[in-house]
């Protein structure tokens, strides 16, 4: 039979029943996340079994564990594909730490070539007389750096980011070690309330009582004003000093800095000109990097525009933001499913000639009655002097041709013109054409297509596409998109702060098919930037759920693996989960207890997205200090009867994949045992030995692995024995 609650797969038998420790399943609470009934199973593109309901309400899926992974694997493949292939690249920035404690490295990074702007000792004394002050100005002045800066001033201690959606409330009542410096990026500032101020002022006697340190950036003119705290206009520094702080010494001549302070644009951003001075700094010709700064894609855009293109070819222009990378064939029917669309919403005029002494607007037959004629309408599409362009890729020893733009950042300017020049009905005529063909698109690209939209107008992005999809109109494939739309957000800084406010609300105020959505959202690029929210909300999820709706247990375990595998603080989730199943086991609350031990299990089942080997495996070979958190966890799963078999499977299935992820797999197997041994109940030790036994004679692993990790639970059981005698 299958345990509730366990991942698919997992199964029991006779011989496990639980013990006096097993939790029973009580009545589902309140607001648990609810399963869709009366519905039938339909297999869609990924192999991932969604609902159809029969209302015809959004539907909601029955999330597995292979159908979570997969999500991840086709996101990180497109990534890598459209990297490489020239088809219109996403602009990915490195990840940047947007939440958690900040070491060395981080503040090494943001602080390189940091200068001093006039408004710095306004901010320190203002810090260091409240402990508390609030730095607004434009994004890329250099806030975040300004504060880290501002705080190291004035403490040695540790640096912490908090989340953006911080409320004044929560910045008043939580704790604040001593000595310890804070900083809150780009605040979202909740309305005006009539106590503001009062609030704030709670804020500054905490901190100064734990003499503490706190700096928030937000926009200009997004805070109230307040009199009880310093709000300091932030202004960056001269873009001369910019440059020589960021130049090695042989890149900055006196003419180089000249030519560069003319060339560069009066909007330049901090982050802009340090990137700008890293490609100089390499020896590429100034000329070169100055393109970053160019305008000349946005011109050509426009100029493409003012020409007055044909209604096709605004239409494939259109078609192509969301597309790119199609073959012909494929484009081509994407393309003509948009004018259909575009057709019923605005229907096309009757063209009308023109002759000498008629009258203005006379109408006559339409043109394609006039000559039989075959249009060559691939060649307009291709223009020497349009958009598109034609590239061909070769895979394998196969060739296709696909359509991309001439350029890749083409896309942003292009969605840019057509939201400032067309109205409502051009745009309901392409979220018509993208709902009833999603599940013929790539995604990817749609999702892309969309949160550059969202940088351009995120209202419109929110409410045509995000919330319905979130709540499951277009099923499966529509949560999936609306998910891939916010990991794309996150590849920039004020995006992703956005990203993680959907996702919260999602989270805590949504529908059930909103909540998943969430959950997947979490799994991914959102919990990797903003890990401790994502944690924070993903168990709020798990403790609404049932026992028996596994969707935010397997989230909180892709989190788990998307951080392993980006050198993230996956331990985060380890502790967390420590923490609960120490409070719940003493406070003898079943269901919480049952939820925490199915996460755990989740956690060591979970695979990589991209090798397909345990995640938890991959985490000990990268940070062998976190071996004692981790088998304090097994032992604690292994103690329990019923999730014992689990547990097992995965610790069998884990000394399996060492061959692969560690260069002497034995001394690892050793090492691993020895730690077991330490945390396991000395009674526990032959029954364990007699189960993994019966797992290695139906097994092909090498037997020496286990052996070795066998054996060093066998020299460790005198050592418990002794302390026992003693």
């Amino acid at each position: 039979m299958t345990g509730p609650g366990l991942p698919p797969g997992s199964t029991t038998t006779k011989n496990d029943q639980p013990d006096d420790s097993r939790p029973t399943d009580p009545a589902p609470d309140a607001e648990q996340v609810d399963t869709a009934e009366g519905t039938t199973g339909e297999s869609v593109r990924d192999g991932t079994e969604i609902s159809q309901p029969r209302s015809g309400a959004g539907a909601e899926p029955k999330p597995t564990a292979d159908g979570l992974s997969q999500v991840h694997t086709k996101f990180a493949h497109a990534n890598i594909e459209n990297l490489y292939v020239g088809a219109d690249p996403p602009s990915r920035s490195a990840r940047r730490k947007a939440a958690g404690r900040l070491d060395h490295d981080d503040v090494t990074q943001l602080l390189c070539g940091f200068v001093t702007p006039r408004s710095y000792d306004e901010a320190l004394v203002a810090l260091a007389a409240d402990h508390v002050t609030v730095l607004e100005g434009r994004a890329g002045d250099g806030r975040q750096a300004g504060a880290v800066a501002l705080l190291q001033e004035l403490t040695d201690e540790r640096l912490v980011m908090l989340s953006p959606i911080v409320t004044l409330t929560e910045l008043s009542e939580r704790h604040y070690d001593q000595g310890h410096g804070y900083v809150v990026v780009d605040r979202f500032v909740e309305a005006t309330a009539s106590d503001a101020d009062f609030v704030w002022r709670t804020v500054r006697d905490r901190l100064r009582d734990c003499d503490a340190y706190l700096v928030i950036t937000c926009s200009s003119g997004g805070s109230p004003t307040v009199e009880s705290v310093r709000h300091v206009r932030w202004q960056r520094p001269e873009l001369p000093q910019v440059l020589r702080a960021h130049l090695a010494e042989e890149h900055a001549s006196d003419s180089r800095l000249t030519h560069l302070v003319e060339r560069i644009p009066a909007g330049w951003r901090m982050g802009e000109v340090a990137r700008l001075c890293a490609r100089i700094n390499t020896g590429e010709d100034s000329e070169e990097a100055l393109g970053a700064f160019s305008t000349a894609p946005m011109e050509h855009v426009h100029r493409w525009f003012e020409a007055e293109p044909s209604r096709r070819e605004i239409l494939a222009v259109t078609a192509l933001s969301f597309t790119s990378g199609a073959n012909k064939r494929t484009f081509e029917s994407f393309l003509a499913s948009l004018e259909q669309h575009y057709d019923r919403q605005v229907p096309p005029t009757v063209p009308r000639r023109h002759g000498p002494g008629d009258d203005a607007g006379t109408a006559v037959e339409p043109v394609g009655h006039l000559r039989d004629e075959l249009p060559a309408r691939r060649r307009t599409l291709l223009a020497e002097d349009g958009l598109i362009v034609e590239n061909r890729e070769s895979t394998g020893l196969t060739t296709r041709t696909v359509l991309a733009f001439r350029a890749p950042d083409y896309r942003m300017p292009v969605l840019a013109e057509l939201w400032s020049r067309y109205d409502l009905d051009f745009w309901d005529a392409v979220r018509a054409w993208i709902q009833d063909n999603i599940l013929r698109f790539d995604e990817f690209q749609i999702a892309y297509g969309l949160s550059l939209l969202a940088q351009i107008d995120h209202d419109e992005v929110q409410d045509s596409y995000l919330e319905p999809w979130s709540r499951g109109r277009m099923a499966w494939p529509g949560q999936v998109t609306a998910t891939y739309v916010l990991w794309l957000m996150c590849a920039d800084d004020a995006m992703s702060r956005v990203a993680l406010r959907t996702a919260v609300r999602w989270a805590t105020n949504g529908t059930p098919p909103q909540r998943w959505t969430a959950a997947l959202a979490f799994s991914g690029e959102v919990g990797m930037r903003y890990p401790a929210d994502a944690v924070r909300r993903l168990w709020n999820l798990i403790a609404q759920s049932n026992e028996s709706d596994p969707a935010a247990r397997l989230a909180l375990a892709g989190l788990f693996s998307s951080l392993v595998d980006s050198n993230g603080d996956a331990s985060l989730i380890l502790r967390v989960l420590a923490r609960h199943l120490r409070k719940y086991r003493r406070g003898r609350d079943p269901r919480l207890l049952n939820l925490t031990m199915t996460s755990i299990i989740a956690i060591f089942t979970v695979l990589d997205h991209q090798d397909k080997r345990p995640s938890i495996f991959k985490l000990l070979r990268a940070q062998p200090e976190r071996l004692e958190l981790v088998v304090r966890l097994w032992a604690d799963v292994l103690c329990n009867r019923f999730y014992r078999k689990v547990a097992l499977e995965a610790l069998h299935d884990g000394l399996s994949s060492l061959e692969q992820i560690s260069d002497d797999p034995v001394r690892y197997a050793r090492e691993l045992g020895e730690a077991l041994a330490d945390a396991l109940p000395p009674r526990e030790h032959e029954t364990l030995q007699r189960a993994f036994r019966t797992l290695q004679a139906r097994s092909r692993q090498r037997a020496s692995i286990l052996e070795a990790l066998l054996e060093a639970m066998r020299r460790t059981v005198p050592k418990f024995r002794q302390e026992e005698e003693e």
